[in-house]
């Protein structure tokens, strides 16, 4: 009988243990967890950051590369009829321009657009240009049906195309026109994580190249 009671109350301090222990050891698995969760998010974040800065330093060094390229005055591009026109007689003195490919994200394209229509409203459209790389014919009355777009928009020739590189994702710059060349100045490629800084490149232009 006390060999029982003993094995009884063995068991009873052994439970009583367990009881008192389990609360501390959810708590620290818990604390474990959320640890685990917070280095998981600081990976997460430090690796986009990663991918930010490298993006960010390859479209810098794109705009370097182009910045001050001169476009020939015989230079042609093709109309909303697939008629070659000389891109020197639809460029005023300056115009922002938009550089982009109907391959490139539809959304990101979508936004640039959005953002000369706003500074339109600030400066003549014929100032505005869209230059795009399709093999549709059609391509510039779809979407100047579906955008509501009333600046120029020109599909780029393979020689064109070869000047203006496609680096898969849309660009804009101003040609600088005079009565010798055509100059690119002022490449910016935006970054849709970075509205801000789009916002602000497009005031700075407005504001040097229109005022």
């Amino acid at each position: 009988m006390r060999l029982l009671k003993k094995y009884f109350w063995c068991i009873f301090l052994f439970f009583l243990i367990l009881c008192l222990l389990y609360p501390f050891y959810i708590n620290q698995n818990q604390q474990l967890h959320e640890r685990d969760m917070q280095l998981s998010k600081l990976n997460e974040l430090l690796a986009v950051e990663k991918i930010y800065n490298s993006t960010y330093e390859t479209n810098r060094d794109f705009e370097i590369f182009l910045n001050g390229k001169i476009i020939p005055f015989d230079s042609k591009v093709l109309g909303e009829k697939n008629e070659e026109i000389i891109l020197k007689e639809m460029v005023k003195n300056n115009a922002i321009v938009l550089r982009y490919s109907e391959l490139h994200c539809n959304a990101c394209v979508d936004t640039m657009i959005h953002n000369l229509i706003n500074v339109s409203k600030e400066m003549d459209n014929g100032n505005i240009i869209l230059l795009v790389t399709s093999q549709d014919t059609k391509y510039i009355t779809l979407l100047k049906k579906r955008k509501h777009i009333v600046f120029p928009i020109y599909r780029l020739t393979n020689e064109m195309d070869e000047l203006l590189k496609d680096i898969d994702i849309p660009y804009y710059f101003v040609i600088q026109k005079n009565d010798k060349n055509m100059r690119i100045n002022s490449v910016f490629v935006p970054l849709k994580e970075n509205q801000e800084l789009t916002y602000k490149y497009l005031n700075h232009v407005i504001q040097d190249y229109f005022k």
